[in-house]
């Protein structure tokens, strides 16, 4: 009887496994080319402070450094990109209180913005599309 049960159980425990290896070479997921995937707003974001975060690093800068961006009633999105600027650029500390910062991070959305700067700051790097390294000029 123990025969037969063996030479029963081996055929199907060889089928077994060949749907099994079969079945997980169907399933494979196709290759995924990452230059045609679409990037997401916070890879974007990524992106966009990259030579920022370069230039921070290159300048030696650490610890808190300012933060000013659009936050006015009519842009919902600033808190929004206060985080993604501060997720992008970890880990400096990004403080929207200006007064004890030498160096701030200008993010205004446009290049148009820069005009209406404090006159207490100049413009050190324009990153391009709003995004500005600010250096104190007057305490």
């Amino acid at each position: 009887m123990a025969a037969v049960r063996i030479a029963v159980l081996l055929p199907v425990m060889g089928v077994a496994i060949f749907n099994l290896v079969h079945r997980a070479e169907t399933l494979s997921p196709a290759p995924v080319d990452p230059t045609s995937a679409a990037m997401d707003h916070v890879m974007k974001q990524e992106k966009r402070f990259g030579d920022l975060r370069r230039s921070l690093e290159r300048r030696g800068l650490s610890g808190a450094i300012g933060y000013m961006g659009n936050s006015t009633a009519e842009d919902p999105h600033s808190t929004e990109d206060y985080y993604l600027a501060q997720f992008a650029l970890v880990p400096w500390v990004l403080d929207r209180h200006l007064e004890s910062c030498e160096w701030v991070v200008a993010n205004l959305g446009s290049s148009a913005a820069i005009s209406n700067l404090p006159p207490s700051w100049q413009v050190a790097e324009d990153f391009g599309d709003g995004l500005l390294l600010l250096k104190r000029s007057a305490p």
